[in-house]
């Protein structure tokens, strides 16, 4: 649990190994962006977020929140957080 303090980046790399990533970018045909700058990722990001309203993106988020939560309270997800703590120790 110390990456909750350290406030550092890691890499997609070290988030592959450490289990907080199914599959690295290169693996699902994202791996132009891996040479992209990091205000062009916000720059990219701002010009979609642009492109919705509001109103509708607002929607999308509560939307894909109640989803998310509905995985966080199923077995499968449980057992999946049990098995991970488990490895790391």
């Amino acid at each position: 649990m110390n990456w909750l303090f350290r406030s550092e980046m890691i890499s997609s790399e070290e988030a592959f190994r450490i289990g907080w990533l199914q599959k690295r970018s290169e693996e699902v045909g994202f791996s132009f962006l891996k040479e992209k700058s990091p205000e062009q990722h916000r720059f990219w990001k701002s010009q979609l977020l642009g492109q919705m309203n509001e109103t509708d993106l607002y929607r999308r988020m509560v939307e894909e929140s109640r989803e998310a939560a509905k995985l966080w309270e199923s077995d499968a997800h449980k057992e999946a957080v049990y098995s991970f703590l488990k490895k790391k120790r």
